[in-house]
């Protein structure tokens, strides 16, 4: 459910939701800043019922201190690092609240450090409660 660009791999994996997760190609790093264009990215539609905050929840596996991040942006906007993601196994960690209006949104995530894995997403109208599997 997400367009997925060519520096990264799609990975099988009995333990991530459906067998697979994303994880972009070894050695890529782009740590000062988030690299630039849609071969970069994994680009995720999502879409809320009504305007308000809505929390954003990544489902990570991150091997160590040097593969535990991202860049994120919605609707094109400012990118922003989440450095410091969950180590260890798959957890739920959050990337962000935004203010968004009803209707469509693009979701952006682009790689930041090598090795980080990336599940899947959720978007919640509570920033409270983080997603269960």
């Amino acid at each position: 459910c997400a367009t997925v660009g060519s520096a990264w791999n799609i990975v099988s994996d009995g333990t991530a939701s459906n067998g697979k997760y994303v994880t972009v190609k070894p050695g890529l790093n782009s740590t000062a800043s988030a690299p630039t264009g849609a071969t970069n990215f994994v680009t995720i539609s999502i879409s809320v019922p009504t305007n308000g905050t809505y929390s954003v929840f990544g489902r990570v596996n991150c091997p160590d201190a040097n593969g535990d991040s991202f860049w994120v942006s919605m609707d094109g906007g400012t990118w922003t690092s989440l450095n410091g993601l969950p180590v260890g196994s798959w957890q739920w960690a959050s990337f962000g609240s935004f203010s968004l209006t009803a209707g469509s949104h693009s979701l952006r995530i682009a790689y930041r450090e090598d090795g980080a894995q990336l599940d899947k997403i959720s978007v919640s109208g509570d920033s409270r409660t983080f997603p269960r599997r």
